[in-house]
């Protein structure tokens, strides 16, 4: 039955009995486990996927702490950048993974992800082009497996397709649209339920910048295809998957409005706008080289089946995306100064146009077989499965590049030096981790901080934090300007990756103190150095190292030899040690004064000339940051001024006992926010940001309680 009738749902196509819709199904889910199997089939040997400097949003769970269902609502997340709102941070919108490995390996969880994505996208492609277009069912199996790869037109997509961070919005497009078709007009209120729990469940696994991007696409697709005069049918199902989705994505829409105006995107440098427009040629190039076949269907099909129907909706949404996508160079050469629209990124409009194309070459070749142009249908027919099978080729290439240097869970995130660092965390004597890159030393030149998930960092990967932390890190690395110039800027400039940085690629020849300020790490309570080189610094000790891997000696292995070392777990990232930081500051500590500046710029270059001894007795604090009741002056004395003992550390609350002959500051090792509050001895005192970046109270003489409090932002909206 045609997809644009409004009186029932359509039936499966005559040509398709139960047992073959069967065995097709299966088929399909074959395709999407053999998609997802390196994922899933190695156990904690499975591949973890590394890209954009070393990151692929999977690690970050391990750095979160375990909250189950209550991981849903966000709140403060201190194993991140020194801590930060997991609300705020974009990345936290993977919450389904958060969840899951609560109950499960992280291998597993992630695995399950990939292929509950690439399953989805195959079986309900299929279903869309059968049930809906009417498509054949040979045309709908290419179509599905072409779209399953899920290869982008650009960024890491176009290289491994479906990522993690894409979640379930592009690849849950068909379903949405098959739901649609099915219920949406008979029964509609069975639909808007299922709306609702789809738009939910895309809130918690997928970044929100392409989850909307994907609604918007599913709303045009079905708007354009249902006569104006029924689109208010649509209004229970529409309304019911908005809500789902605002619903489960409130906590984070709180929180990054809440944090927005001081974080790290607003000094982003504007992207000139022949950038933004050379971007989407690249996108639009890369969509059409990674889907020529579906390209030359739909041009056969405007030629001689544009009639089809389906065919001028689709077409439409096509127009609408592209136009969406041109936004990008238009908001560059209109306002590039508007930090806020310039971070969007219209340019994500392109994840959904692989399947706005391949749903309409189905369209167009159920149209020429209609019209008896059956070879020219055979032929782009098989054409699409052979399409599938080299982006198949393509993906599975570029994963094995990777794995075979140690893309693994277990290499990346299991190594036994860093559970001889993680079985030294307590609550008593917390502590901080930093990792090191070496230019061409380090896993296929990303930056080395993975190593580091699973502890509290002060470094990572993450797309929303105070911008004065990032000022803070770019001032501790200044000693790399010059040396390794395009990851310095890229700190300096976006931020979005952290790491310590030294030339390369000579190992035997790494000294940390040229590129990084240990002074300055010392007082973000960096305990532990993790590098893939030996260092030399007399203020580091050697704590642990695994030279089982064959280091850099592996690059001039043959290929052979390479590949053959995978079965050996000889993987080159294998090779870590780790130093002790031994002057490192305690996580909370006294000081007995402030040295007030003028300005916080003035205050932070202070710091970078500040000795180890003078970041012990007092504090630097820019006059806007201080408390409207003054700060004691540095003190002269260069013994300790008390003692602090740490009660309790609770995500989101901490108490310390402080005993101290005279009044003094207690420094606290965590980003400042706003949201957080200060009591001494139950009475409410001001927390003020200290360090540039770091959290500060007074306190007088004697023995002190002081309670630290984080409020998130969705419970301070409501009260509570």
């Amino acid at each position: 039955m045609s997809a644009v009738s409004e009186e029932s749902p359509p039936n499966d196509p005559p040509d398709l009995s139960a047992r073959h819709r069967r065995l097709v199904w299966a088929g399909l889910l074959v395709w999407a486990f053999w998609l997802s199997i390196e994922y899933l089939a190695f156990g904690r040997w499975s591949y973890a996927l590394l890209f954009d400097f070393g990151d692929s949003f999977i690690p970050y769970y391990l750095s979160e702490d375990r909250q189950g269902f209550w991981s849903l609502t966000g709140g403060w997340e201190p194993r991140m950048l020194a801590g930060l709102d997991s609300a705020a941070n974009t990345i936290s919108q993977f919450r389904l993974t958060n969840l899951l490995s609560s109950i499960m390996p992280l291998w597993l969880a992630v695995g399950l992800i990939i292929f509950v994505q690439r399953a989805v996208a195959a079986v309900f492609m299929y279903r869309l082009v059968t049930d809906v277009a009417g498509g054949r069912s040979a045309i709908a199996f290419a179509i599905a497996a072409v779209f399953a790869v899920g290869i982008g037109p650009v960024g890491a997509e176009s290289d491994f397709g479906f990522t993690h961070n894409m979640g379930f919005g592009p690849c849950f497009l068909p379903l949405l649209l098959w739901m649609h078709w099915r219920y949406a007009l008979d029964r509609p209120w069975l639909a808007a339920l299922l709306y609702f729990v789809l738009g939910a469940l895309i809130a918690i696994a997928t970044m929100f910048f392409i989850a909307v991007f994907a609604l918007l696409t599913f709303g045009l697709i079905v708007a354009a295809s249902t006569p104006v005069a029924h689109w208010w049918r649509l209004l229970p199902g529409m309304m019911a998957l908005g809500f789902g989705y605002l619903l489960a994505e409130f906590p984070n829409v709180i929180a990054l409005g809440a944090d927005w105006p001081e974080v790290h995107r607003l000094q982003n440098p504007p992207i000139p706008a022949a950038d933004r427009w050379q971007t989407m040629l690249n996108a639009l190039t890369g969509l059409a080289v990674s889907n020529a076949v579906a390209v030359l269907a739909v041009t056969l099909g405007l030629i001689f089946a544009r009639k089809t129907p389906l065919f001028a909706p689709m077409a439409a949404v096509l127009v609408v995306c592209l136009a969406i996508l041109a936004l990008d160079g238009v908001v560059a050469s209109m306002v590039p100064e508007n930090a806020t629209l310039m971070n969007f990124s219209f340019c994500r409009i392109s994840f959904t146009l692989p399947f706005i194309l391949l749903f309409a070459a189905a369209i167009a070749l159920s149209g020429l077989a209609k019209n008896s142009r059956q070879l020219t249908v055979s032929i782009l027919t098989a054409g699409l499965l052979l399409t599938a099978v080299a982006l198949d080729a393509k993906v599975k290439f570029a994963n094995l590049r990777y794995y075979s240097h140690g893309s693994t869970y277990a290499v990346m995130y299991d190594q036994a030096p860093m559970q001889q660092v993680a079985a030294l965390q307590g609550k008593d004597d917390p502590f901080r981790v930093a990792t090191l890159y070496v230019k061409d030393v380090t896993h296929l030149n990303r930056s080395s901080f993975p190593w580091g998930y699973g502890l509290e960092t002060v470094d990572g990967y993450v797309n929303a934090y105070p911008r004065r932390y990032q000022e803070f890190w770019v001032e501790l690395i200044a000693g790399v300007k010059g040396k390794v110039e395009f990851d310095y800027e890229k700190m300096r400039d976006w931020g979005n990756h952290l790491y310590l940085i030294a030339p390369g690629p000579d190992c035997r020849a790494v000294t940390l103190e040229e590129s990084a300020n240990l002074n300055m790490l010392s007082l973000l309570n960096a305990r532990f150095v993790v590098s893939p080189c030996p260092l030399k610094d007399d203020r580091l000790r050697l704590f642990a190292e695994n030279r089982d891997g064959p280091g850099q000696k592996w690059h001039d292995l043959s290929n052979r030899e390479k590949f053959l070392s995978i079965f050996r777990n000889e993987f080159p990232s294998r090779e870590i040690y780790i130093y002790e930081n031994l002057r490192v500051l305690p996580r909370y500590f006294l000081v007995s004064g402030a040295r007030l500046f003028g300005k916080p710029a003035d205050a932070l270059k202070a710091l970078g000339q500040a000795n180890l001894r003078t970041l012990q007795r007092q504090v630097f604090v820019a006059r806007s940051d201080a408390p409207a009741d003054g700060l004691p002056g540095p003190g002269a004395s260069d013994a300790p001024p008390g003692e602090i003992r740490i009660l309790s550390a609770e995500r989101g609350e901490i108490t310390l006992a402080v005993d101290t002959p005279r009044p003094g500051i207690v420094v606290a090792a965590n980003n400042y926010n706003k949201r957080w509050t200060a009591t001494v001895n139950g009475a409410a005192a001001p927390l003020f940001r200290a360090n540039h970046t770091l959290q500060a109270v007074v306190v007088g003489a004697g023995r002190s309680e002081i309670v630290l409090k984080y409020r998130t932002a969705l419970s301070k909206l409501i009260g509570r």
